[in-house]
């Protein structure tokens, strides 16, 4: 995403200046006060969840701000990102099909809207077939692989016959965790994420993700900034791209 939005900014002639704020409220705040006092001409956020004095502080600030890798139409906030909920239905469609019945979700704190996004798709495609998510097969942690071990522990004994993890290192840890105990995957659990980074290829099976345009998401989002900047017309401020899932080993 940060390349896509450097890119971006190098061609309409903007400075960035780039901060992390390692998914930290306090330090998100302090960054983001920081850039005001600099009086930059906009903000770009990056992924992850937006807090509420974040949103407090973007509502009242006079500086144009989007977020990119996030979802920030139900806030009022310009936003780029995929949509999570359709990519849930997909998934969850595709395992239904593929002879899943009992569902687990495996979320994290970096990623609430997503997560929140991609439940309300799984739930409304089971409904529809009858079957339901069940409040012990939903598991919250901090999207870690230690984490996707804890969540196996928590759900092996529901014995599910799928898992949607929102985050890949969660994911392997849930894939390393089932072979340690004798659960194929994919024939008796399968598994898939939605971050679609290096490592999914690194585990085998090679683990089912969600691709999501990372370089587009930045690009959009900077391209879109520059539109509040210089008080262009916007078409929509709430911008979805195209998302693919790519099966692999992990899923039948």
């Amino acid at each position: 995403m940060a390349r896509g939005l450097e890119d971006i900014a190098t061609m309409y002639k903007y400075h960035s200046i780039i901060s992390n704020s390692d998914n930290d409220p306090v330090k998100e705040k302090e960054i983001f006060n920081n850039l005001l006092s600099k009086q930059v001409d906009g903000i770009i956020f990056l992924g992850g969840t937006i807090s509420e004095e974040i949103k407090d502080l973007i509502n009242k600030s006079s500086v144009p701000v989007v977020v990119s890798g996030t979802n920030g139409k139900d806030d009022g906030i310009a936003s780029v990102n995929i949509d999570f909920k359709a990519a849930a239905k997909e998934i969850t469609s595709q395992l239904i099909t593929n002879g899943a019945k009992s569902f687990a979700f495996v979320g994290g704190d970096y990623s609430k809207k997503a997560q929140e996004d991609v439940l309300a798709g799984l739930q409304e495609v089971l409904s529809q077939h009858q079957l339901q998510l069940d409040n012990d097969l939903i598991f919250n942690g901090n999207e870690t692989y230690k984490d996707g071990v804890r969540a196996f522990e928590s759900l092996k004994s529901a014995k599910p016959d799928a898992i949607l993890s929102i985050s890949d290192e969660q994911a392997i840890g849930l894939v390393h965790s089932a072979q340690d105990v004798g659960v194929s995957v994919p024939e008796s659990l399968q598994i898939v994420s939605f971050n679609n980074t290096r490592l999914v290829e690194m585990v085998r099976p090679q683990l089912s993700s969600v691709i999501q345009p990372l370089y587009d998401i930045g690009a959009v989002g900077m391209r879109l900034l520059t539109k509040y900047m210089n008080e262009e017309e916007i078409e929509e401020p709430n911008v979805i791209l195209p998302h693919r899932i790519e099966y692999r080993g992990t899923t039948k």
